[in-house]
């Protein structure tokens, strides 16, 4: 068998089987196009067509579906490719690290609060984090492998919690603030029998606490105990006595909870253990030494805060602890000069609104880190141009795997192939692209990726049916291990390189956050005038996908989108609801997607002329209907309900910076969400 190149083919593929007389075979040549095909990938397939046919002839009635189609020497180059490095950290809990880091560096500055200029060295932070592990264990008694919810901003305060828990044997579970009551409800009520809740000063009378065990966070090193509402004191020369036998903790015990969207309509809670943080913090592949400083601008409730705190923490350099709002390119100047930031990790939907802004904002940064999403080429590009002197690192790796699995470093004078390709395996990390009978995939060939390795998060809390759905026997390692399934569709190539090519479920990715569909039609359906509801994802008219929701019943838009903000987090709620009146059907009585209106975001319809009346609201107007990529814009038009959402804002706000020399923070736009309010503001 032959592969033959054409520069101009008929076909894409072209197989030609040609009998050879009296020599009792066949002669069978591959004709490709050589624009679509290379080399390694049409060799690849001739050798597997010989494969099959010889397997087919040596045994007749075998089914084909048992044939192996991987060369020995194949197999060897996925399991090379697919195998990160392996090491063994010298301790394998974070609170275990922590402790002997402090002892190392105990004068070393561990973490500092931009925006209040407090600070604490590593001895300091020792001292408040053993204070409140013992307060933590008098106020809720044993701890060990539970995961204690936490509701507080982000702050030293919070650090000082975190470590605490840990330090106590319990596991930390951040409450997302920024989320509706009822999204922050649901992402505790998983069965977990815990009614624990950790709170700052500010967060002591939230509804949350209601019928809840209650710990107050101060930074004074004294906290108030007792049940809601509180009552009961302790010193901080008590707690800190309290805190000096502290339990031991094992490297399987649960680390942090966080949730993640659930197809079943509520969110699911991933459980990680220390095992796992510890491995990913002290990875390498970060080079983060005691001289970096990192940013912790992430939300604590999302897992990109892992890296941000213990990464550095565990290798004794410093957190700096971003100010509250969208961190714009401004302030990401503002903070690399101001404290000295070497490294900083950004979603994949904010580093490409920054590196269009300004590229340049990243110039003094060692390295930058983006992920949780395909990363633009263009924007790697930017940034590399801009600022030759720092790194951009690109990620990937699923919650349950603790953030990432793989990445690539790119420097200047590198090629920026599309797609980004996902990267190499990090520390005791394997990854394998298999087809639906859990085989390898042969190079270039598509499949799911399959992950394994210390990463692997203990599964879903309280829920052991779909854990055991999700992370499975691995046919391909020792006895034991378990293989975690992505959805991702995948290819690894034959330079060994990995790149992503979409889902196999309903599964999306909007500004960093993994979203189930699902979960928000079942939001729609709660509602009582909804009859019948459908999301589709789209991109109508920028980078950013954008939903669309579709339903019928009695209810409006408008009461309907209300609905949704109360139970829904801003990137799951859809820029537009189309009311139907009726639902099409295909013949088998499933919803019939061709026949849904095509998804555009709505134009508001109002009384009030839409001609600009002061020179800002013409202004104004311009820079929302470009920011926007729309046409037209009235006046009076709500940049969000017409496809703005926080990443967009951020680049609004710059724009208008820019052109009026103002300095305005997203929380303005939020405020002022139409040309005519913010004019008015302004």
């Amino acid at each position: 068998m032959e592969a033959v190149a054409e520069k101009v083919a008929k076909f894409d593929l072209d197989v030609t089987v040609r009998e050879l007389p009296g020599q009792g075979g066949v002669q069978v040549s591959l004709v490709y196009a050589a624009d679509l095909f290379d080399e390694a990938t049409a060799q690849g397939l001739v050798d597997r067509m010989s494969r099959v046919l010889e397997a087919a002839a040596l045994d007749p009635g075998a089914p084909i579906s048992t044939i192996d189609v991987l060369t020995p020497g194949e197999r060897a180059d996925l399991e090379r490719w697919g195998t990160g490095p392996r090491s063994t950290p010298e301790e394998s809990t974070v609170a275990g690290a922590f402790l002997a880091r402090a002892g190392r560096c105990p004068e070393a500055v561990a973490v500092v609060d931009a925006a209040s200029g407090a600070e604490l060295t590593y001895r300091e932070l020792e001292d408040r984090a053993r204070a409140f592990a013992g307060r933590v264990r008098d106020a809720f008694g044993e701890v060990t492998d539970v995961p204690v919810p936490v509701l507080a901003e982000r702050s030293v305060d919070l650090v000082v919690a975190f470590t605490g828990i840990l330090l106590a044997g319990g596991a930390y579970r951040p409450v997302h603030l920024g989320h509706p009551l009822n999204r922050q409800r649901d992402s505790l009520t998983d069965g977990d029998g815990t009614p624990l809740l950790v709170v700052d000063a500010a967060h002591s009378d939230h509804p949350l606490t209601e019928g809840r065990r209650i710990l107050t966070i101060t930074g004074d090193d004294t906290v108030t105990t007792g049940t809601s509402p509180l009552v009961g004191a302790t010193n901080g020369e008590d707690a800190v006595a309290a805190g000096a036998d502290l339990p031991t903790v094992l490297p399987d015990q649960l680390a942090y909870v966080m949730s993640t969207s659930g197809s079943t309509g509520r969110p699911k809670a991933i459980a990680i253990t220390h095992r796992s943080v510890v491995d990913l913090a002290v990875d390498p592949a970060w080079e983060i030494t005691a001289d970096d400083r990192v940013l912790m601008q992430a939300p604590h409730a999302f897992d990109g805060s892992t890296y941000e705190l213990w990464a550095p923490l565990l290798a004794g350099a410093t957190v700096v602890i971003a100010p509250p709002g969208e961190l714009t390119a401004a302030r990401v100047r503002d903070l690399t000069r101001t404290h000295h930031l070497t490294t900083i990790s950004l979603t994949a939907g904010l580093f490409s609104v920054l590196a269009e802004d300004d590229p340049h904002a990243f110039t003094h940064l060692r390295e930058v880190t983006t992920g949780g999403d395909i990363v633009p080429p263009a924007a790697v590009h930017a940034v590399l141009t801009a600022s030759p002197d720092t790194i951009v690192r690109t990620t990937y790796g699923p919650t349950e795997t603790t953030l990432c699995v793989t990445h690539t470093p790119w420097h200047p004078h590198d090629t920026i192939p599309t797609p980004v390709p996902l990267g190499t395996p990090m520390n005791n990390t394997t990854l394998r692209v298999l087809d639906p009978a859990l085989r390898p995939c042969p190079p270039g060939v598509l499949g799911e990726l399959y992950l394994t390795g210390t990463g692997l998060a203990r599964g879903y809390l309280a829920q052991p049916a779909l854990t055991a759905t999700r992370f499975t026997a691995d046919p391909h390692g020792t006895p034991g291990t378990r293989m975690y399934r992505t959805g991702d569709l995948a290819r690894l190539h034959h330079d060994g390189t990995l790149t992503f090519h979409g889902r196999n479920d309903h599964q999306i990715k909007i500004r960093g956050t993994r979203i189930e569909i699902n979960e928000i039609e079942t939001a729609l359906t709660t509602h009582h005038g909804v009859t019948h509801a459908a999301v589709i994802a789209h991109h109508p008219h920028t980078p950013h996908t954008q939903l669309t929701a579709y339903y019928t019943g009695t209810t409006t838009p408008t009461t309907l989108h209300h609905h949704l903000t109360t139970t829904l987090p801003p990137q799951m709620t859809p820029t537009t609801l189309h009311h139907l009146t009726t639902w099409p059907l295909t013949p088998n009585g499933k919803l019939d997607h061709t026949q849904l209106p095509t998804p555009t975001t709505t134009t508001t319809t109002t009384t009030t002329s839409t001609t600009p009346h002061t020179p800002h609201e013409h202004l104004l107007t311009t820079l929302f209907a470009t920011t926007l990529n729309l046409p037209t814009l009235n006046t009076h038009d709500n940049f969000f309900t017409q496809g703005g959402n926080s990443l967009l804002a951020i680049r609004l706000t710059n724009h208008i910076n820019t052109t009026l020399n103002l300095n305005l923070n997203t929380q303005d736009i939020f405020a002022h969400p139409t040309p005519t309010t913010l004019a008015h503001h302004l």
